[in-house]
């Protein structure tokens, strides 16, 4: 069924008036979820095609955090459910931690990753379970949280690149060094070796 005027005005005026900014900590997903419901006279994608030509976002009631974030604010509902689940059942190879621990001692380390991204909730734990193998030291370890658009209100990620999370930038006296993202090529312990170790490691998303 065709979208009248009035279905758009309305629609639009709904959507806006749903939206939710916070500098730092917890905002409104920017994003439908799978049960945001629609009238039915209206398609998902009419919907999409309608706000992406107004140039307006839209909210749901979920929450997720943007922004600089410490591990304990993953540690809190609702986000603690998939990371414990995920940091639980991650298998760190242990063969690959002494010598982990001792080339990332003067590594640093940024992590962006998304809350609503299952890539970020599948490997953030597992990445933390790593660093608590080797001692890393807290203090080399930042975790930015970004929104649906891949950035942040203060623009951390500016001039890095991030396009995929979650995209993990190892750095070596303030120079980058090598990048994960998304996914491992081997695991992620035995790429996090390959980077430490100076090797030619290129990321999933580069053809070899």
């Amino acid at each position: 069924m065709p979208i009248t005027q009035y279905q758009k005005d309305s629609q639009i005026q709904f959507l806006s008036a749903k939206v939710v900014s916070n500098d730092t900590k917890k905002v409104s997903s920017m994003w439908p979820q799978q049960n945001y419901s629609q009238p039915k006279s209206i398609s998902v994608c009419s919907i999409i095609l309608m706000l992406a030509l107004s140039g307006l976002c839209y909210a749901d009631s979920s929450e997720h955090l943007v922004g600089e974030v410490k591990l304990a604010d993953l540690k809190q509902p609702p986000f603690v459910e998939w990371y414990d689940t995920y940091q639980s059942s991650y298998r760190v190879k242990s063969e690959v931690i002494p010598d982990l621990k001792i080339l990332m001692s003067d590594v640093s380390i940024i992590a962006f990753m998304g809350t609503w991204c299952h890539d970020s909730q599948r490997e953030v734990p597992s990445l933390v379970k790593i660093l608590e193998k080797i001692d890393f030291d807290k203090g080399k370890f930042r975790l930015i949280a970004l929104s649906y658009n891949k950035d942040t209100p203060s623009k951390i990620e500016a001039n890095l690149d991030v396009f995929r999370t979650p995209t993990f930038i190892f750095y070596r006296q303030g120079v980058e060094i090598g990048r994960y993202v998304e996914h491992s090529r081997k695991t992620l312990e035995e790429d996090m070796l390959a980077i430490a170790a100076g090797e030619n490691y290129q990321h999933a998303y580069v053809k070899l």
